[in-house]
């Protein structure tokens, strides 16, 4: 013991002197200073039905992408249909709309390779695009009707709830996954939207109605939030934006 004793001292007299001399050597080294850093501010446009818009040009790439951020999550949705917003936020772009299914519309953004894409928050939903800047005519019209029009298809509501099961019945597989629920209802309380988790019967009361009543109630331009980035000129953009907006005061075509 002695011995090893004397040895880490021995180790530590040699190496004292050169970690001392590093560290001034260190002190020594000029820093540059940083450059400074102006982020670009996006333009806010507030539409006369309460809709807000944020455009933000980026001309490095000919790509524009957009996202919708809806108020109104799972938070609010019933106790007894806990679910509900995860599958609305499914089934709202899997269902298609009223002039094309979930299918069409996924063959349509493939050859452009663009993307439609909607989904689920505790605190809201979302919806977004992206796409070329040469195929934004086209994309734009298909964000625009899945917002506006979607139908909400059985067979896609179907398939989203057997996910939904299918998630219950593994979710004991993964003991983080455990961690984090019961965590979560320790912190919030067991019967805090926020401590909510779908059940077998939550998940098989949602019915197509309730698809569709929640869109009617949530999706209005006062609460939608519409961020827009990438290579356009801002004024155009306001402008198609405005010709497609501005005249309702509800998002839900006749």
């Amino acid at each position: 013991m002695k011995r090893h004793i004397l040895g880490l001292l021995l180790v530590a007299s040699v190496l004292s002197p050169n970690y001392l001399s590093a560290q001034a050597t260190w002190k020594q080294i000029p820093i540059p200073p940083l450059h400074s850093f102006k982020p670009q501010q996006p333009k806010r446009v507030e539409l006369s039905n309460g809709m807000v818009i944020f455009l933000q040009e980026d001309h490095e790439l000919p790509l524009i992408d957009g996202t919708a951020r809806i108020r109104g999550g799972s938070v609010n949705e019933p106790a007894n249909k806990t679910g509900l917003v995860d599958i609305f936020g499914e089934v709202w772009r899997t269902g298609g709309t009223k002039t094309q299914t979930g299918d069409q519309l996924d063959d349509f953004l493939e050859v452009r390779a663009a993307k439609v894409e909607t989904g689920p928050g505790p605190d809201s939903t979302t919806i977004s695009f992206s796409c070329l800047k040469g195929d934004l005519d086209d994309v734009f019209k298909a964000f625009q009707d899945v917002l506006q029009n979607p139908e909400f298809r059985d067979d896609k509501i179907d398939i989203a709830k057997k996910g939904e099961e299918d998630s219950i019945s593994r979710r004991n597989d993964d003991v983080g996954g455990i961690t984090h629920r019961e965590a979560t209802k320790l912190a919030y309380g067991a019967d805090n939207p926020y401590a909510r988790v779908p059940e077998y019967a939550t998940v098989a009361a949602i019915t197509r109605q309730d698809l569709i009543d929640w869109h009617k109630k949530y999706v209005h331009p006062n609460d939608i939030i519409l961020g827009i980035s990438g290579d356009f000129d801002s004024a155009a953009m306001e402008a198609r934006l405005r010709s497609a907006f501005e005249t309702t005061s509800s998002l839900k075509r006749t």
